[in-house]
Formats: C-alpha cells, structure tokens, sequence
C-alpha cells in the first residue's frame, strides 16, 4: 500500500519503478497540453487507473492521488504502483467532506477526472462545497484540471441510445433499492458557473463527443449485476436480474455498439 497515513509531498525528482507508456485518452492529452509547466506537486482528487497512470506518465514532482473508497485504492494500487514512486507518491483513502483530510496541505495542480459525477454516491449534496476544498487544497495560482460528462439525454430516440439509457437506469434502479445514494452528473453550465463562485478563473475549456461501444454498455451491466445481487428481496432482485440478461443479449446483438456510437 502506497502512502497511509498522508504526509505532505517529499520534495526530491520521482522515481518510479516503470515509467507508464503516453497515454491516447484525447481528454487527457487535451487538458496536458493546456496545462502550463511546470506541474510541481499535483493532487489526483478522485483517483482510477486512467488518471493515475497518466498523471505518473508525466514530468511532476509527486502526486497525491485520492479516493473514498477502499476497494478502488486496492484497484488502483494493482493497476498503477509500479508506475509509482514510494518515497514521493502516495495513495489515500479518504472523503472530501471530512474538514481534517490532507488539512494544511496544498498542492500545485489538482485533477478531477469524472469527481463530481461520484460525490452524491458518497457525500450527498456536496458537489459545490467539493469544487470549494479544491480551491482551498491549491496554492494561490495553482491549476485545476476538470473532466466530467454531461447528464444523459433521458429523451433521446432511437433503439441503439435507449439500449444506452436502459443500462445505466437498471444501475440507477438498483443502487436506489438497495439504499445507495445514486451517482449523478452535473452540466458543463453548472460546473463553469459553480467554479467561478468557488474562486477559480475559467482558463480553457472544451467539449468532447463521447463513443459508447459494447464493452462500455457491459461494463455497465456488470456493475448493475453487482448492485442487483445487494437487494434482499428475491422477487424484486429475480425481475431485476431477468431484465440484466434481457439487455446483455441485446447488446450481443447489437451491431451499432459492435461499431461504436456517438451519443
């Protein structure tokens, strides 16, 4: 395990055990190429394997990468710590909401990759207190680097995009009976209009088209097995588990998503 309890960023040049190949994430390579050098020390808010491996492919001094849940930072350690320095790097497990986290300790940069979409699964209704922390956790003229993905269009037509919608909404079901609080994504208006409440001054910013393949919608469905299997009920969980195997054939069968979609 790579860096528990937190400590402030050891200041001497990263040296990983391997260095991580460049990433082909054009959301990522967007935001490197819009952030000035040098990056110093930089916080990953709401850590995964993508950001993280990314952020360990660059030239910073240490990174803090951060998570709220124990079973990513185990993921997260698996995937990533060869990529890691032990001495500058460190992997926390901790919440937002807590006033004591990673208190006193500022950072040069800080990335939120997809943060805002999970707040309300483990801090409900803390998304704008969340973006003000960030604004606490940098030093003054430091950078923030935010990705997210706007709100699913719940109208839109067409049997490739409900089979899209149908994924996620049997997830969404069975978070909520299961006594989950449910993960929820924010506009891009909301987040420009929020970050500048919290202190921040808009940079740059772009928006992406985002390309759903059947690997995406099954790694949706594999989550939404996971949450079925929670509910106690064995009516409610037995419906639900028959309408997961009804939308994993459709997938299979699927063309458009064997191609990719844009929605």
């Amino acid at each position: 395990r790579l860096g528990s309890p937190a400590r402030a960023p050891v200041a001497r040049a990263r040296k990983p055990v391997r260095r991580p190949p460049e990433t082909k994430d054009a959301v990522f390579r967007w935001l490197g190429a819009a952030m000035p050098d040098p990056w110093g020390r930089v916080l990953d808010a709401g850590t995964g394997p993508g950001s993280l491996t990314w952020l360990a492919s660059l030239c910073v001094d240490s990174i803090t990468a951060v998570t709220a849940c124990e079973g990513m930072r185990v993921t997260v350690d698996e995937d990533v710590s060869q990529y890691l320095d032990p001495v500058t790097d460190q992997i926390l497990v901790g919440n937002w909401q807590d006033r004591e986290f990673l208190r006193g300790i500022t950072f040069d940069a800080a990335v939120a990759d997809y943060l805002l979409g999970s707040v309300d699964h483990f801090a409900a209704h803390f998304q704008n207190r969340l973006l003000r922390r960030l604004h606490e956790s940098l030093r003054p003229g430091g950078w923030l680097l935010f990705a997210g993905k706007e709100p699913e269009d719940l109208h839109a037509a067409g049997e490739t995009p409900r089979l899209i919608l149908d994924a996620e909404a049997l997830r969404h079901a069975a978070m909520g009976l299961s006594g989950q609080q449910l993960y929820r994504e924010v506009p891009m208006w909301w987040v420009l209009e929020e970050l500048s409440n919290a202190g921040f001054q808009i940079h740059k910013y772009q928006v992406f088209p985002r390309r759903v393949t059947a690997k995406k919608v099954n790694w949706q469905l594999g989550w939404a097995a996971e949450e079925i299997a929670k509910i106690t009920d064995p009516m409610l969980r037995s419906g639900l588990q028959q309408r997961h195997e009804a939308l994993r054939r459709k997938t299979e069968l699927s063309m458009a998503l064997r191609r990719g979609v844009l929605f």
